[in-house]
């Protein structure tokens, strides 16, 4: 039997290395560019973790979008949005987000996404302007344990470094979540 997601990475948009990493400078900046224009606020950006040459299609766009609106659903109810601006780029879908509220609060929130299953797809960093500098909230800081691994029960950085699942393991684990996750 053959599920909508089956066929997620076989075809789409596949960037070079140096396109990856100009999107990564790109995303410093722009995040940058956020804090600065919401000075007060906390700046949120919102990625898949999308292991692979693959990072944009129709199908990964539909997972980008299903985890920002339930993202941004969730905000809404706690906090105030006050902008949102999602790309599509063939480096893979990425959303920036000035909020008004807590950064650990926003944090906290993220990191509950972030741990369900679908969640562990999603790569939320919250960012607040201290001191005029543009700090970062992680788990860590929060003395939350790491993320754990898609595949095992590792921490997903150990696993990573390590290259210890192949891109084809790390590729159906992600097929193998959507689906259980149904229709999005």
């Amino acid at each position: 039997m053959t599920h909508f997601w089956d066929d997620l990475f076989a075809e789409g948009d596949e960037p070079d290395l140096e396109a990856v990493l100009l999107n990564r400078e790109e995303r410093v900046k722009k995040t940058a560019l956020f804090a600065n224009r919401y000075p007060e606020s906390t700046v949120v950006t919102f990625k898949l973790n999308i292991p692979g040459p693959i990072k944009s299609n129709e199908k990964i766009i539909r997972l980008y979008e299903f985890g920002m609106s339930g993202f941004l659903k969730q905000m809404n109810m706690s906090f105030k949005v006050l902008e949102s601006v999602h790309e599509f780029k063939p480096t893979g879908p990425e959303g920036f987000c000035a909020i008004q509220g807590s950064p650990v609060k926003i944090k906290k929130c993220a990191v509950e996404l972030e741990n369900s299953p679908i969640g562990a797809l999603y790569d939320i960093d919250v960012y607040c302007m201290m001191k005029d500098q543009l700090m970062s909230i992680s788990r860590k800081d929060l003395e939350y344990p790491e993320r754990k691994c898609l595949i095992c029960s590792h921490e997903a950085k150990q696993c990573a470094g390590r290259r210890v699942h192949s891109v084809k393991e790390l590729q159906q684990a992600i097929i193998d979540r959507c689906t259980m996750e149904g229709s999005m």
